[in-house]
């Protein structure tokens, strides 16, 4: 359960790409969240929805050239959007740290794993063993310690580098589908190994994951996201109202045998938002559930209460999932 200790705040957060003409397209729109102390955040939703577009906004590292952040996000009292890039690396890993998609290209090829954990943790002026560190996470730490990236697998180098992750003195630890990689042993290893540092309480962690079951069973809460704005954010034990949110689940529920999967219908027509001026729910082209007003108004992000927020205008009648 996430205790009373605010780390971080987003306002209104959003990302743009800004082309060579100066034509701006935006990728992800208002997102606002809170991250306490002891809460794991997951972010679900398909490719492209924007949720690495998230992460990079709130550590502030565009991801790559004509990306630009809009909003504020704050460090408990420390509004890290005003900050320079000089004054936020000395925030990067001892603050708040993201962990990236691919680990293959972010550790170092030509140094062995256990130098690079040993640099990080010098850096930070961390007092742990590499070996544990290794060990923690499932991995043989001598023998690991010792091979380069090449050498490891690809789920043998997302351990690795969660435990960089894990090694870092930062109290918001972002985590960008930290087992993509993983067999299904090996993500409970990794659920569980989370489940205990959130238990600590003196950490906030957002998860970014296409996983449905790895969210319902770690996380305290689930925000789903699609076309780059915020659809429903909710505590699994409470249900889901929005018609993208039930689909996913329904696929959660198929996996176990409990139901047929009811298959997320893409929108027969790419842009069909954008030709409408940008008004409308993201999601009318797919949903069943969508009438004239869904097609016309985009819909407002609102409080459900017990922090549950969604963005749809016919919630399904209170009907949970």
């Amino acid at each position: 359960m996430a205790g009373s200790d605010l780390l971080l705040r987003a306002d209104e957060l959003g990302v743009s790409h800004v082309d060579g003409r100066g034509h701006g397209k935006a990728l992800v729109r208002g997102v606002s969240l809170t991250l306490h102390a002891g809460e794991v955040l997951c972010v679900l939703g398909e490719s492209g929805a924007g949720k690495s577009l998230l992460a990079h906004a709130l550590i502030q590292i565009p991801p790559a050239d004509g990306i630009r952040f809009e909003g504020r996000v704050y460090y408990r009292d420390v509004e890290l959007s005003a900050l320079s890039e000089r004054r936020l690396r000395t925030w990067w890993g001892r603050r708040i740290t993201l962990l990236f998609q691919d680990a293959s290209r972010a550790l170092h090829p030509r140094w062995r794993i256990g130098a690079q954990l040993e640099a990080l943790c010098d850096h930070f002026e961390v007092q742990a063993s590499v070996e544990a560190l290794l060990d923690e996470v499932g991995l043989d730490g001598r023998r690991a310690g010792s091979l380069y990236p090449f050498e490891l697998s690809g789920g043998m180098r997302q351990l690795a580098y969660l435990a960089m992750g894990l090694a870092c003195p930062a109290r918001v630890l972002l985590l960008d589908e930290p087992t993509s990689a993983m067999d299904l042993l090996t993500r409970d290893r990794v659920i569980a190994l989370l489940d205990r540092h959130r238990r600590a309480g003196d950490r906030a962690m957002m998860i970014i994951t296409h996983d449905v079951e790895f969210c319902c069973r770690l996380a305290d809460r689930i925000m789903i996201m699609y076309r780059g704005a915020i659809v429903e954010d909710a505590r699994p034990r409470n249900g889901f109202l929005h018609p993208y949110s039930r689909r996913l689940m329904y696929c959660r529920e198929a996996l176990r045998g409990r139901t047929h999967a009811r298959p997320v219908v893409r929108p027969e027509e790419e842009g069909g938002r954008e030709e409408r001026g940008g008004n409308g729910c993201p999601y009318a082209p797919s949903c069943p559930e969508a009438d004239e007003q869904c097609r016309e108004q985009t819909p407002p992000l609102r409080d459900m209460g017990d922090g549950h927020r969604i963005a749809c205008h016919h919630p399904l009648n209170g009907q949970r999932e």
